[in-house]
């Protein structure tokens, strides 16, 4: 599946069918702007770069690694990594309605954990909050990958 926008509002040269390769998220309830269209939130675009302290040394990695390994995890409605340092990694996660949530924080802990042994980050330590992410101050954007300490 792909996303394609077309933005006409451009007059001098708009963009036609133009493929966001983000992990996109749509969400099937209005919008709480009070227009009745769904909406969605783009994944991937403003995030930090996610760096630990590995095996081998630092590890810097694009934030992409996580977010395509549970983009697809059914039962996920949104979702944020939040790192907290060199060695902590955490995902906050919203779900769907009447999904199984230990099942599915099962799958999203296997596919993470196979992201961090295949970039030698076994000492990383990975959990999942049932929380809302974080949004911007100003606005509704979200960053998918929140690097939250210095460096």
């Amino acid at each position: 599946d792909a996303i394609l926008v077309t933005n006409l509002m451009n007059a001098v040269q708009p963009i036609i069918r133009y493929q966001v390769d983000d992990c996109v998220i749509l969400h099937e309830a209005p919008c709480e702007c009070g227009l009745p269209f769904p909406y969605v939130d783009i994944l991937g675009r403003t995030d930090d770069m996610p760096s630990f302290t590995g095996e081998k040394g630092t590890v810097r990695l694009s934030p992409i690694v996580f977010l395509n390994a549970v983009c697809d995890i059914e039962g996920v409605s949104i979702f944020q990594f939040i790192q907290s340092d060199l060695k902590t990694l955490v995902m906050r996660v919203q779900y769907l309605q009447d999904v199984d949530r230990g099942a599915v924080n099962r799958h999203i802990t296997q596919k993470v954990q196979e992201q961090l042994v295949n970039h030698s980050l076994t000492n990383v330590a990975f959990s999942i909050e049932e929380e809302e992410p974080r949004r911007a101050i100003r606005g509704k954007k979200m960053k998918a990958y929140i690097k939250d300490f210095p460096g």
